[in-house]
């Protein structure tokens, strides 16, 4: 076919650049499947990057004319300067670095390689990256590119990339248990390769002359690291981070296997629970009577979740214990584990919490009936448990406001005792008091809940009655007098005889405000008294 090389070097390089771009498809595939495995993207992607790479070599094989050359380059170079940015994200993720996490880093990262690629792209009007590009004319698959500072610039920033790649992956090496630190050289050793590789190619030390051996290198690489790291786990960092994560951690971890066996169990665990103080002639069965007795019938006997557990001590340690089941990877049972915290601290301080908190309502409820005594001894008066004549004189310039507005009337009757001064001289201020308490019962007994019965002052008291008219109040104040007097008035007291006079006043027919109303029942009790006593007497 014209245009199209068909000498065997041609076809046998071109055999292996295929391979390498198979080997690449493949790596890429291995990676795409765990993603989720740190580094796992970023080894898809180099491996894309080196399929493309080994694609755009093999076709450049193919053809014979020098532009079709000059693009299948620019392709490569799509692999070429994407490879070493790739695998130092690849390297920083899979040790598990930070400094690369942020977006903004990413993008500066890929800066030089994205102008370069754009100056590859216009070599033709610059000649930066090319100053001169020609066919050899002993092998026609061959073409000869000259290098311009441009070209130095993307080799020197790649090796930049690689040396960074490889302190990250060679520091994680060093830092990983011994058992492991012979994989990670294998790894860190087998990923040198390509690069060292390329190397001679860029520095005219490969044997042969124009034939790139990077792409097979790196898709021999991939596959290596795929199977090795992303298939089998192979010198991840996991592993050891969690052997030392369970060692280190503060709460216990028991492993018991089907038959109840302690198969493992670290440090923190032995602190939490004591040593077990009978075992099996293995060392790991469990026959004792203390915690760990309990902990085995909690953890294979009972459900899976949590429970608490108490352990001996002063004070009594409190551990709460989750169990779950470990399966082969078959889904068969194989054992339980049991993981404990102790929450000792939370326990007792919760304890001392509600005692504290019981303790607390206690005493906000003496206050509470504290404040409500003094609440009521501001409005009542001690002897007779009536209201007082400060809560009246309030209460009534609030009933006097409803009342205007609603134009309902409102009744005040002022009361006395007759006979109590002589009362008090003759039997003492005792006798007296006596009588006034029995007055208090009577009033609170006989007076409605919407009513306000009080003691005005000394042996005078007051009720105002709300919606109540002239005729209803004095109706009912001749109640009160007639219902003193057949209780109290005639008792045995050497012959003294006490009864109750009263004034009516009504707002507002006799009254517009709360003094002018008080002392027109004042002057309807004067006209009582006046009259005889023992009487009701309604304001004019």
């Amino acid at each position: 076919m014209r245009g199209i090389v068909a000498d065997p070097f041609s076809f046998h390089t071109l055999l292996s650049l295929t391979a390498a771009w198979i080997a690449s498809v493949v790596a890429a595939m291995l990676g795409a499947r765990r993603r989720e495995t740190p580094g796992g993207p970023q080894l898809f992607w180099l491996m894309v990057a080196a399929a493309v790479w080994a694609l755009a070599a093999a076709v450049e094989l193919m053809v014979t004319s020098l532009p079709a050359k000059v693009f299948c380059t620019r392709l490569q170079y799509l692999g070429i300067l994407a490879s070493p940015v790739l695998f130092l994200l690849f390297a920083v993720r899979f040790t598990r670095r930070r400094w690369l996490d942020s977006p903004g880093r990413v993008a500066a990262l890929c800066a030089i390689p994205a102008v370069t690629y754009l100056l590859i792209l216009t070599n033709g009007w610059h000649g930066l990256v090319w100053p001169t590009v020609e066919a050899l004319s002993s092998a026609r698959h061959l073409a000869a590119y000259a290098s311009g500072p441009v070209f130095w610039l993307g080799v020197g920033y790649s090796y930049l990339c690689l040396a960074g790649a490889f302190w990250q992956l060679g520091i994680a090496a060093m830092r990983l248990p011994r058992a492991l630190r012979h994989q990670a050289l294998v790894i860190l050793v087998g990923s040198a390769i390509p690069w060292l590789t390329n190397a001679s190619f860029i520095f005219r030390g490969f044997p042969v002359p124009g034939i790139d051996p990077t792409p097979l290198s790196i898709a021999a690489m991939g596959v290596v690291i795929g199977f090795a790291v992303i298939r089998f786990d192979l010198v991840d960092l996991v592993p050891a981070a969690r052997a030392t994560a369970v060692r280190l951690m503060p709460h216990g971890l028991v492993v018991f296997d089907e038959q109840g066996r302690i198969i493992d169990r670290n440090p923190a665990a032995r602190y939490l629970l004591g040593p077990p103080e009978r075992t099996d002639s293995d060392g790991f069965g469990l026959r004792d009577t203390g915690p760990w007795s309990e902990l085995l019938a909690r953890t294979l006997d009972g459900p899976l979740g949590r429970f608490e557990l108490s352990v001996p001590a002063d004070p009594p340690r409190i551990l709460e214990g989750e169990v779950a089941e470990y399966r082969t990877p078959k889904g068969t049972v194989s054992g339980r584990f049991v993981l404990l915290r102790d929450v000792s601290e939370r326990y007792h301080a919760a304890r001392e919490l509600a005692a504290a908190n019981q303790l607390l309502e206690s005493r906000l409820a003496e206050i509470e009936a504290l404040q409500e005594s003094l609440r009521e001894q501001a409005v009542r008066d001690p002897l007779t448990s009536l209201f007082n004549r400060r809560f009246l004189e309030e209460t009534v310039e609030r009933e006097l406001v409803r009342a205007e507005r609603t134009g309902e009337p409102l009744a005040a009757v002022l009361l006395d005792l007759d006979g109590f001064k002589l009362l008090n001289d003759r039997l003492g201020h005792a006798a007296g008091d006596e009588l006034l308490r029995e007055l208090g019962l009577l009033l609170r007994n006989k007076t409605r809940r919407s009513d306000y019965a009080c003691r005005y002052g000394g042996d005078e008291f007051l009720i105002v009655m709300p919606g109540s008219n002239a005729g209803e109040a004095m109706a009912r104040a001749d109640d009160l007098r007639l219902a003193f007097a057949g209780q109290y008035g005639r008792s045995d007291r050497q012959g003294i005889v006490c009864t109750l006079s009263a004034g009516v006043a009504v707002y507002p027919d006799h009254a517009g405000d709360l003094h002018a109303l008080l002392a027109a029942a004042d002057l309807a009790l004067y006209a009582a008294k006046a009259a005889g006593h023992d009487r009701v007497v309604v304001a004019t």
